[in-house]
């Protein structure tokens, strides 16, 4: 029996630790992006996509500026669905040049749920990028 449960403990440190690697190395990645947000800023996401070739986002979810509802001034990607809504989620905010129209950014999370399918790609892929942070 105290075998077993000395596996256990063994177990899963194991696999929680695999888990906080695969977040750090998540996060490092992504914090190049914020490092070399120069060779961004100014264009589309579709080349900040097209340079991003370990991982693509999973979920995108639009924000607005508390002034003004209307127009989503920001979009945060997640990149890993199961853990979206955690407090120690990796995002990466993008800040967009011309704020989005609400009903737009609306009609895309609810038709998909928020997932980031290839009509978000094709939506966004278009946005001119005026910020990006990484953060967690």
């Amino acid at each position: 029996m105290k075998y077993l449960r000395n596996s256990l403990i063994i177990i899963s440190i194991s696999l929680l630790s695999t888990y906080v690697k695969a977040q750090m190395d998540t996060l490092s990645y992504l914090k190049q992006f914020e490092v070399n947000k120069a060779k961004y800023v100014g264009k589309p996401l579709s080349i900040l996509l097209d340079d991003m070739t370990a991982i693509q986002p999973k979920l995108v979810f639009s924000h607005s500026a508390f002034t003004n509802k209307h127009f989503r001034i920001f979009s945060d990607f997640k990149f890993d669905t199961k853990n979206a809504y955690s407090i120690n989620s990796i995002s990466m905010l993008v800040y967009w040049q011309t704020p989005i129209h609400t009903e737009e950014a609306n009609q895309y999370r609810d038709r998909n749920k928020s997932l980031f399918t290839p009509d978000e790609r094709s939506f966004y892929g278009n946005k001119i990028i005026k910020d990006i942070k990484v953060n967690r």
